[in-house]
């Protein structure tokens, strides 16, 4: 379990400065309890969102810069989300999350179904690469979805079909590499499709 400072002093200083700032990373933390003062959070590994290990995430009365909800901790300003726990076999994307960020669920190895809402407009790269365990993408009806990053689903290999929403303007270079399973590709009619990068779906 861990609770951060509020306050921290650092080798030869000599006064206590506030805690701004959190870099998440190690699959073996149980509990993290954030301070009112965090303002900014970012990470030291791939992914934040399967941390193995991690079952609660609190936040101190006063802080304004972040919520939980549902299991996810998210930005307030734009509703992003920032990093998710008990996620089972089957999981949804919130509806209120617009961008899935740079390698959020890299190689989440429980993840088996994956649903991504209407809300979604981008899937930056690496999203979901190394998740081996993944068989199913469904895209919900009325997606928004404009870009499939860079090695978005690389090495799902045991994905089996894809549907491309119609709003999808452009697929990355190696956003389905190695996806070796993948046997039927699908784009839905009225397709806005203008750009499928290199080897984007080199097996």
């Amino acid at each position: 379990d861990v609770t951060v400072p509020s306050y921290y002093k650092g080798r030869g200083e000599t006064e206590y400065l506030p805690v701004l700032e959190l870099t998440l990373g190690g699959n073996n933390v149980e509990s993290l309890h954030i301070p009112a003062g965090i303002e900014a959070i970012g990470r030291d590994s791939l992914n934040v969102v399967c941390m193995n290990a991690l079952t609660e995430v609190t936040i101190e009365s006063g802080n304004t810069h972040y919520y939980v909800e549902d299991d996810a901790l998210y930005k307030v300003d734009d509703d992003n989300l920032i990093m998710a726990w008990n996620i089972g076999e089957t999981y949804t994307i919130p509806d209120k999350v617009n961008t899935i960020r740079t390698s959020m669920f890299y190689s989440c190895v429980d993840l088996v179904n994956l649903v991504i809402p209407a809300s979604v407009k981008e899937i930056q790269s690496n999203a979901f690469s190394n998740c081996k365990n993944l068989k199913s993408v469904i895209f919900e009806e009325g997606s928004q979805l404009d870009s499939i990053g860079e090695n978005a689903f690389l090495r799902c290999t045991l994905i089996k079909e894809i549907k491309i929403p119609a709003s999808v303007d452009s697929i990355g270079r190696f956003a389905f590499r190695y996806c070796e399973a993948l046997s039927e590709l699908t784009f839905e009619k009225n397709s806005q499709l203008k750009t499928i990068e290199d080897m984007a779906f080199q097996f």
